[in-house]
């Protein structure tokens, strides 16, 4: 695994400057990874239940799962940027992740990475759930109990942060420009020359843009819900998805199933490229729901299949309140 971004990397001091005084576009382009991760499973995920903003703990198995995603994922990784929901089960998935990471900076924590909000049918049975929303007559992505959110509202959440998130990694990127202008010789930190999640061994077979330097790399620990809204988004903005995958963005990820994504903006130009959706890196549960091979991209087909095992399952796509 290389590490160290090659002198062809290094832009000239001339275009580095002009890249830090710039208000209107980039030379080089503002080019930066995301990492959505779902938490692991919950007492509330063992006990069936709808969860939406109830601050159901990690169960044992989760537990489990979080440390071996670290470990088989994360494991010496660098990163620049650490976000979560504040809600504990994601709190504690991306406590025990950070400290596998080679470069941990603190965690962020923001209420609009929770889950969807179910109000006052959050604590009923998946059972009880469909029967309420078969009475109340409306669609799932309209319902909006006391309380609670309709899919609207998760969507108005979504884009408010990914909009903070640009904003942020913008005046970072022109913080990382300014330092190598002043002095172009110094070395740049290893997280920024290769995005590694979700394994930080080699990726061989991988595309050019999996080893292409990147201005940041950010994980995201959040909710099934959210997840799949974020995706939803992504996809409409700026067409990311290839055919194979289209049927994953309303998928919900399974119990720590990492999604990631690299984005790269040279104005007014912006390109996603998807690297896997629900990807599943723990193996500490024998009966996890397994992902279909169809879901992992072509050049990365060979990995993910060596990652994730042999007989497959479909995971539960139907519902995300969890």
């Amino acid at each position: 695994m290389n590490n160290n971004p090659g002198s062809s990397h290094k832009p000239s001091v001339a275009v580095l400057q002009h890249a830090v005084t710039s208000r209107t576009q980039y030379e080089i382009p503002l080019h930066f990874g995301i990492t959505f991760v779902r938490h692991g499973e919950s007492t509330g995920n063992k006990l069936g239940v709808v969860q939406g903003h109830q601050d159901y703990p990690l169960s044992t198995l989760g537990l489990n799962q979080a440390q071996q995603l670290g470990i088989n994922s994360v494991m010496n990784l660098r990163v620049s940027h650490i976000y979560s929901s504040d809600l504990q089960r994601a709190v504690k998935t991306a406590e025990i992740l950070r400290s596998y990471l080679l470069h941990a900076p603190e965690i962020q924590y923001d209420k609009r990475l929770r889950e969807r909000g179910f109000g006052s049918l959050e604590g009923l049975s998946l059972k009880q759930f469909r029967a309420e929303l078969q009475k109340s007559g409306v669609h799932m992505t309209d319902l909006k109990p006391p309380g609670g959110e309709s899919t609207a509202d998760l969507r108005a959440r979504v884009i408010s942060f990914m909009e903070d998130l640009l904003t942020t990694l913008r005046a970072f990127d022109k913080e990382r420009l300014k330092e190598l202008a002043a002095n172009p010789n110094a070395a740049s930190p290893s997280y920024y020359s290769e995005y590694q999640v979700p394994s930080g061994r080699s990726n061989p077979g991988a595309p050019p843009s999996v080893n292409d330097p990147l201005g940041a790399s950010v994980l995201i620990f959040t909710h099934g819900g959210f997840i799949r809204e974020a995706l939803l988004y992504l996809e409409q903005e700026y067409n990311f998805c290839v055919e194979s995958q289209r049927h994953l963005l309303k998928a919900v990820s399974p119990n720590c199933g990492i999604s990631t994504l690299t984005i790269k903006i040279t104005e007014p130009k912006t390109t996603v490229n998807c690297m896997w959706l629900h990807r599943i890196y723990h193996v500490s549960d024998n009966s996890r729901p397994k992902l279909n091979q169809s879901m992992s991209i072509a050049a990365l087909r060979a990995r993910s299949q060596s990652a994730s095992g042999g007989n497959r399952k479909q995971f539960n796509s139907s519902i995300s309140m969890m």
